[in-house]
């Protein structure tokens, strides 16, 4: 049997959303300036807007505990503008976090290869 999902995160990764949308919307805005775009180009976005949502609500549920609990002010430690941000942020951010986790490993390889 699954276990029971945490309220919580779940409320995280709903939050999220929103936040991916306002990504999604900043895009099409970009999209529709340039007055040169394509179908296939409203149709990449639209893709990239479903993974930004997906990625965000996963991330969101996966990472706003620990973000919350690493900012050092109480008053802004809410879960909801973390979780927001993430779903925002996160579709642009997962690049960075791979070549940071890449970085890493090579960091504690003995050789330096990873």
């Amino acid at each position: 049997m699954f276990p029971m999902i945490d309220p919580e995160r779940l409320q995280a990764a709903i939050v999220a959303i929103p936040g991916a949308l306002l990504y999604g919307l900043y895009n099409l805005f970009a999209l529709v300036a340039t007055r040169s775009a394509t179908l296939a180009d409203y149709l990449k976005a639209a893709l990239n807007l479903a993974c930004a949502i997906a990625a965000g609500a996963l991330m969101a549920y996966v990472f706003t505990n620990a973000i919350t609990a690493w900012i050092p002010f109480t008053a802004l430690r809410d879960k909801t503008a973390v979780a927001f941000v993430i779903g925002a942020l996160g579709w642009e951010l997962i690049p960075l976090a791979i070549n940071w986790s890449k970085a890493l490993v090579r960091s504690k390889t003995p050789g330096g290869s990873a």
